[in-house]
């Protein structure tokens, strides 16, 4: 774990007990939402790509339902969101969702990074 993703998990901690506030930290790029077990190590190594090339990324470490993951996403302000699951697994794909409009779109797995670029 490099130095960011540390201070990252300090910052998450203490949002959780509310001593951060979440317009404190800074902008999220992205949230990965988890569904089921089969999904966490597509979605930790999705993350772990993504914050090598920069992005501040999110995901659950927790075993929180989807709704609580999104309920978080929002909370962080997260700009963009994904959820992987069993389907998404088995195509390669997913939605993206604007959390400022509400807009998806689906995308390869693979092409996150250049999709967060683009915006």
């Amino acid at each position: 774990m490099d130095t960011k993703q540390f201070l990252r998990s300090i910052l998450d901690s203490l949002q959780q007990i509310d001593y951060v506030k979440p317009e404190d930290v800074p902008n999220i790029d992205l949230y990965v939402g988890i569904m089921g077990d089969s999904a966490k190590a597509k979605a930790y190594k999705l993350v772990y790509d993504l914050r090598l090339a920069g992005y501040i990324v999110e995901t659950d470490y927790m075993n929180r339902s989807v709704k609580a993951q999104m309920k978080y996403a929002n909370k962080l302000n997260a700009r963009y969101t994904i959820i992987i699951g069993d389907n998404e697994l088995e195509t390669n794909t997913g939605r993206i969702k604007n959390m400022e409009t509400g807009e998806q779109t689906e995308i390869a797995l693979d092409q996150l990074a250049s999709v967060l670029e683009e915006r």
